[in-house]
């Protein structure tokens, strides 16, 4: 995650607290770190994550059992939708939960709803191939990571 990025997110909480901000979204493409981000808000916040898919559309009842569910676990909401142009997701509150949601969409399509109020949004790139040289070194060990070169 590039230095600013960090930065910012290390000011998330006390944003947060104040009420300064209500929700954070990650926008960019599929498979760049999006959910990744958010979880490291979560933890931030001393929270787990709970990721909601498909649920785009403020007038579902899932809505009520997700907002119960991220009570229950003291979870961050994280929904993930992947949009096309012109699309929007509406993004409630979710019912029963007071908290800070998070939302990963991809590059294109909007977000509507109350999770807009007090948003605080992200544009995150892919990774550099430095950087993603470095995620599979720090997620493989020397051994695995000398085998897969085949010098090893």
């Amino acid at each position: 995650m590039p230095e600013s990025f960090r930065q910012e997110l290390a000011q998330l909480p006390a944003l947060f607290h104040t009420g300064d901000a209500r929700s954070v979204i990650v926008r960019g493409p599929q498979h760049n770190g999006r959910r990744t981000m958010l979880g490291a808000v979560a933890r931030s916040l001393g929270r787990g994550v709970l990721e909601i898919s498909d649920l785009t559309r403020p007038d579902e009842e899932r809505w009520k059992q997700a907002g119960l569910l991220a009570t229950a676990l003291h979870a961050l909401p994280v929904v993930v939708c992947d949009l096309g142009p012109g699309e929007t997701a509406d993004i409630p509150r979710a019912g029963g939960y007071d908290g800070p949601i998070g939302v990963a969409i991809g590059r294109s399509g909007g977000v509507g709803g109350t999770v807009g109020d007090r948003a605080l949004s992200f544009v995150l790139p892919m990774p550099d191939v430095h950087a993603r040289r470095e995620h599979w070194t720090r997620g493989l060990d020397a051994r695995s990571t000398s085998s897969a070169n085949g010098s090893g």
